[in-house]
């Protein structure tokens, strides 16, 4: 499910749980209603593949990201 959280987007599981939350500047497209959401991808990301002036500011040593693959369709007007 996609939900909105204030001003931000989240991803819900079938149970309502948040599993994810989308980036600041997204918005879903206008003139359109969702369909659906599924798991597109999980990426594992580390702390050590990223370059070593952000590695200060990272807090945690790896960490999993959800890709979703978000459905929408035209609305009817």
């Amino acid at each position: 499910m996609l939900s909105r959280d204030g001003p931000r987007w989240m991803l819900l599981n079938a149970a309502g749980q948040a599993v994810g939350r989308l980036s600041a500047k997204y918005a879903p497209p206008e003139g359109c209603r969702f369909l659906r959401g599924e798991v597109g991808a999980v990426v594992r990301w580390r702390k050590l593949d990223n370059a070593e002036e952000w590695r200060g500011s990272i807090r945690r040593d790896d960490w999993e990201t959800i890709l979703p693959e978000l459905v929408f369709a035209r609305s009817a007007q």
